[in-house]
């Protein structure tokens, strides 16, 4: 028996029958509990800290709640009173579908108690547990989509709750969701006070582990995205902190479920950001992105700093001559129209400068094609060649041909032999590269080399390559950067897509 839960067929306030535990915490005793006046099963929430409290009912006569005296007592009597502030906060959304609703609230035994709802059913890790180690991803969706409606009515009632995870969402025999627990909920205008620093490792974003961290709807953003990876993958994130420093990296649900379309995992994984500005920012957007088929590109706020530097290239470009090296950036479809115009000006403005006769303003072209190598392109950048036994590849009568790379490297830089034998080709390479730059010695890029390497940020291609296969960067949604040397006479980059001599494009 559990010393510190009350008995059974206790009776609390006059009329609830204190029945088996449904759950404990660090901060309260869920009982099952009889309405002796209505005859209806609910639910009753004991405050109960266990770090400041304790109590053994079956040493004592008495059920009260004994407060370790000093600074506990001041932190007991603190955190009761948030806990009447819960309970007042789920009174007020007692309409809402999908959130837990509360009968009534009193006090006794020292503490307090919240009769809610009974629902019966079990919570999502319970639910995973008992059918299955994974969800598929399909699965998973349906299960939350309701969840994340009731949380953007939730925002929009400027509360945030804070505490989204597999233990605190309710799964009904009839597959109704219901949302529990609220007591780390705050509201959004109280969210420049100090707050206490309440989390469960692996669902909380890192502006959780400050009490002063900016946190808003798209805290509870990260919450939803955790649990659904959980769901799907069968594990618990890493800790944020530890994804945040780069000791820690999500494994990509691709690895874990096949099926999984691209756009969907590239939402969750938008949703996981670390990086707050990054972070899809409401719930709104997230559906949108889960259930309506909008397109995720993470780096949807880069396009003002596109036309900036467009604007500064020019500037250089007049001073120092044109470098036919090209960094281009994908510009979502919000960028507004003021910034298209600039951008069309820009281009009409350095063809009027190459096609003049006046030699004060004609802008002569630098050649770069002895320096713009990727060898060159390497020491510029301090990089280091990727330990060939850390990638995977086939032998064939032209040279090697790399096929994949382990799941631990993000930034790689394919060397130009394996074995005595030069790299020559590409198929494949991995879905957690985020950035990657090709040898001199590559000549191919085949067909579906890189889809759905939905990290991948910034590519160089050399002047070698001569093929490039179709749906080679498929779904390649954070791809922001491609520098193709200047050497090379079949492609370059036309509005963030490559093309090649004859105008074809290569997504």
């Amino acid at each position: 028996m559990n010393q510190r839960a009350l008995k059974p067929l206790t009776v609390l306030n006059g009329k609830y029958l204190i029945g088996k535990v449904l759950g404990e915490g660090g901060f309260g005793i869920t009982y099952l509990g009889l309405d002796l006046t209505l005859n209806l099963r609910v639910a009753i929430k004991e405050f109960f800290p266990t770090q400041f409290a304790s109590r053994n009912v079956y040493e004592s006569k008495s059920n009260d709640v004994v407060v370790i005296s000093g600074k506990s007592a001041i932190s007991f009597q603190h955190k009761l009173e948030r806990y009447e502030e819960e309970a007042r906060r789920l009174v007020k959304l007692e309409t809402l579908p999908g959130i837990v609703r509360v009968l009534t609230f009193f006090y006794e035994n020292n503490t307090a108690y919240m009769v809610m709802e009974y629902i019966p059913g079990e919570n999502l890790s319970d639910y995973r547990k008992n059918n299955k180690q994974k969800i598929h991803w399909n699965e998973a969706l349906q299960i939350m989509e309701p969840i994340i409606n009731s949380l953007s009515v939730l925002h929009g009632n400027e509360i945030i709750h804070r505490d989204i995870s597999p233990d605190n969402i309710m799964i009904t025999h009839e597959k109704e969701l219901v949302l529990i627990d609220f007591g780390t909920a705050v509201e959004i205008e109280e969210n420049d006070k100090s707050k206490e620093i309440e989390l469960k490792r692996g669902y909380a974003p890192p502006e959780q582990y400050s009490s002063h961290g900016n946190q808003g709807p798209w805290t509870d953003v990260y919450e939803v995205c955790a649990t659904l990876y959980y769901l799907i993958s069968g594990s618990v994130l890493p800790d944020a902190m530890a994804i945040m420093d780069k000791s820690a990296k999500i494994r990509p649900l691709k690895s874990i479920d096949s099926t999984i379309p691209a756009s969907i995992e590239a939402a969750i994984m938008q949703g996981l950001n670390v990086d707050i500005k990054y972070r899809t920012q409401s719930m709104g957007e997230l559906y949108d992105q889960l259930y309506k088929g909008r397109r995720v590109i993470p780096w949807r706020k880069i396009s003002f700093a596109a036309v900036i530097f467009a604007v500064a290239l020019a500037v250089i470009l007049i001073g120092v001559g044109i470098k036919t090296i090209i960094n281009s950036t994908l510009v979502t479809n919000e960028v507004d129209e003021s910034s298209d115009n600039m951008e069309q000006a820009l281009e009409s403005f350095v063809q009027e400068n190459n096609s003049s006769d006046n030699g004060d303003s004609k802008i002569e072209e630098t050649s770069t094609l002895e320096d713009d190598t990727a060898e060159n392109y390497i020491i510029e950048k301090k990089l280091s060649y990727t330990d060939s036994s850390f990638l995977t590849y086939e032998e064939n009568d032209t040279g090697i041909t790399i096929t994949g790379a382990d799941y631990s490297l993000t930034d790689i830089v394919i060397p130009e032999e394996i074995d005595g034998k030069k790299v020559t080709a590409i198929s494949g390479i991995g879905n957690n590269v985020t950035s990657l730059v090709l040898p001199d010695t590559i000549t191919s890029i085949e067909k579906s080399a890189f889809k759905n390497c939905v990290y991948l940020e910034s590519i160089y291609i050399p002047s070698s390559v001569s093929v490039i296969g179709s749906g080679a960067f498929e779904n390649c949604m954070s791809l922001s950067e491609i520098q193709i040397s200047s050497g090379n006479q079949i492609f370059s980059v036309d509005n963030g897509v490559i093309t090649d001599k004859d105008g074809v494009k290569y997504n």
